[in-house]
C-alpha cells in the first residue's frame, strides 16, 4: 500500500492537510490514553507499568505497519516509543491515585 499524502502546492495546504489529520488522531490518542489509565486496576505495583517486553512488541509492530503505508519505519517506532514513554509517566500518575501514592501497595492485599 502506498502512503495515501496528496501532494500539496503550497505551504498552507500541507499545514491545512496535517491540521486536518491532527484533529483525526487526537480522538484516537485520547480513547487510548482512557484504556491506559485503566490499566492501575490489573497492576499489583507500580514497577509493573514499565514492561520492555511489551514496549519493544508495539514498537517493533508499529514499523512493520508502517512499511505498509510507506512510512519510514524508524519514524513510525520513534514516534510510538516516545507514545508509550509519555503514557508510561501518565499511567504511573493514575496508579498513585489510585493507590494513594504508596509505590508498593498491593491490589487486593
Amino acid at each position: 500500500m502506498k502512503n495515501r499524502a496528496k501532494n500539496c502546492d503550497t505551504l498552507a495546504e500541507v499545514r491545512s492537510q496535517i491540521d486536518r489529520m491532527d484533529d483525526l488522531i487526537l480522538p484516537l490518542m485520547a480513547e487510548r490514553a482512557g484504556y491506559v489509565a485503566q490499566a492501575p486496576k490489573f497492576k499489583h505495583v507500580i514497577d509493573d507499568v514499565v514492561v520492555p517486553v511489551r514496549i519493544d512488541e508495539i514498537a517493533f509492530r508499529m514499523r512493520a505497519e508502517a512499511e505498509k503505508y510507506a512510512m519510514q519505519p524508524d519514524l513510525a517506532e520513534n514516534i510510538w516509543r516516545a507514545l508509550i514513554d509519555q503514557h508510561i509517566k501518565f499511567e504511573q500518575g493514575e496508579f498513585r491515585k489510585m493507590y494513594d501514592g504508596d509505590k508498593k501497595l498491593e491490589k487486593d492485599a
